[in-house]
This record gives structure tokens, C-alpha cells and sequence, in this order.
């Protein structure tokens, strides 16, 4: 009797495993979107460029990092998954630590300070920005940005990769969309929204 309980439990799994539909995250089919029980992969690993530890010397006393890990985000209320870049920052201002979330970058869970699994060709508005160095072909990666310390702002961050001399970049915009509480005794970030170049340290 266990050994049948056996074939149909792994039967089960085989059947969800097979039944499970794969679609690009890059210029996903526009009849694939939202797809119960979907897997949407970074077929052409546009994300896998961003993995690693970034920085930006602000000054000889200050600077911002961001650490970029590939993983999943699992969305349980629509049941589907989506390739995604995980970030946790870190900001030294003035050499006091500001806030220092890098620790939490493998942690399992919603919460990040960056999470982005938007890949696309061309984007609009406040998302734009100009990157001189940048191939004519570069994606812009876009997600959401929590400031860790003021993270009742509602933040955004758009990206793109690029090679300056052999050594790996990335330009990061980070902007407040939507409006901001009355209640709230700030407005913005602690690094303060914008444009910055940061440079690959790991």
C-alpha cells in the first residue's frame, strides 16, 4: 500500500512539474501574462549581469553598495514565478553607518530593498535617463526601491548595465512614485533620490 501511495505521490509531481508553463520574462507574450501556475525565466540571463556587489564613493567619507543576488519571487496570490534580482544596500554617510541591510540578501522573504524583475527595451517618463556608455541594445532592469530606514516612501529603481575601460557598471535611478503620507515628516530617501553610477567591487 505505501509503495502505491508512493507512484501516485511522485505521479503528482511529475504531473504538476510538466503541467507548469515556462515563459520568457523578457517580452513576454502578451497572451502569457498573468498565467496561473506560470514560471517566467530570464531566458537570455539579462539579470545574471547585475549579480555581485556594487558601489559608489559619494565622497572620501561617504558611499552606497548594493549586493545583487538572482532568485525567485513567488507570487502566491496569482501563483506564479518570476526570475528576479534580490538587493539589500548599505549607506556610510559621513562615516556613520546609516543603515546596513546586506546581511539579509539570501533571507527568504517579500521584504527586500530591492527586488526587480522588470526587463524591458525602452521606458518613459521619470524612468528615463541617459547612459552615454551604454550599448544601443542595453535592457533597462526596473523594480521597486524600499529606503530601509524610510520605507514609507513609495520608491521605484531603474538600471542598466555598461563597460567603462574593462570594468562593469551600472547606472541606477531611484525615484518616489506615487504620492507621499501627510503624516510623514520626510521626503526622500536617505540617499537621496536620483541618478548614480556605481562600479562592481565583487
Amino acid at each position: 500500500m505505501n509503495y502505491l501511495y508512493l507512484i501516485f505521490f511522485l505521479a503528482v509531481i511529475f504531473f504538476n512539474k510538466i503541467s507548469a508553463q515556462t515563459y520568457p520574462l523578457y517580452n513576454t507574450p502578451y497572451d502569457a501574462l498573468n498565467v496561473t501556475d506560470a514560471y517566467y525565466k530570464d531566458m537570455d540571463n539579462d539579470l545574471d549581469r547585475y549579480i555581485g556587489t556594487w558601489r559608489i564613493n559619494i565622497n572620501s567619507n561617504s558611499f552606497f553598495e548594493i549586493t545583487f543576488i538572482k532568485s525567485f519571487y513567488n507570487s502566491l496570490k496569482q501563483k506564479m514565478k518570476y526570475d528576479t534580482l534580490i538587493g539589500e544596500a548599505k549607506f556610510v554617510e559621513n562615516n556613520t553607518l546609516r543603515y546596513d541591510t546586506t546581511s539579509n540578501v539570501t533571507n527568504i522573504y517579500s521584504n527586500h530593498a530591492i527586488m526587480a524583475w522588470g526587463i524591458n527595451d525602452t521606458v518613459f517618463g521619470m524612468y528615463q535617463f541617459e547612459c552615454p556608455l551604454c550599448l544601443s541594445n542595453e535592457k533597462y532592469i526596473q523594480g521597486y526601491f524600499e529606503d530601509p530606514i524610510r520605507n514609507l516612501l513609495p520608491g521605484d529603481i531603474s538600471m542598466k548595465h555598461f563597460t567603462e575601460n574593462g570594468v562593469e557598471k551600472i547606472k541606477i535611478k531611484l525615484l518616489i512614485v506615487g504620492s507621499i503620507a501627510d503624516d510623514i515628516s520626510y521626503n526622500d530617501f536617505l540617499l537621496p533620490s536620483g541618478e548614480y553610477i556605481l562600479t562592481k567591487i565583487d
